[in-house]
């Protein structure tokens, strides 16, 4: 029999209070290349670029359910997080406060 383990969204931060969050607001240079391999001011440059590719829709008060990505930084990146960094999909749920 095999056994399942999940994360619950009580155990998780808020996307606004996560990891990555603090990193990005908070985190000293070398802390930020630790994480991504990018300099601060190269991923900025990557992040320009990106945001005209991606795109996040507004939060409006029509319905519906609101996008757990509010910036640009946090998708991007969280696919460099994914792609780059190899992490299981739990891990990077922890990171970003994604269910």
């Amino acid at each position: 029999m095999r056994s399942r383990y999940y994360l619950i969204t009580q155990c998780l931060d808020r996307p606004s209070e996560s990891a990555w969050m603090a990193l990005y607001k908070h985190g000293g240079d070398r802390n930020f290349l630790n994480a991504t391999s990018l300099t601060r001011s190269y991923f900025h440059q990557l992040l320009e670029r990106f945001s005209t590719f991606y795109q996040i829709r507004p939060v409006s008060g029509a319905g519906g359910r609101p996008p757990k990505l509010r910036y640009h930084h946090q998708a991007l990146s969280l696919l460099l997080f994914f792609y780059v960094g190899y992490m299981e999909v739990s891990t990077l749920c922890m990171l970003f406060g994604l269910l």
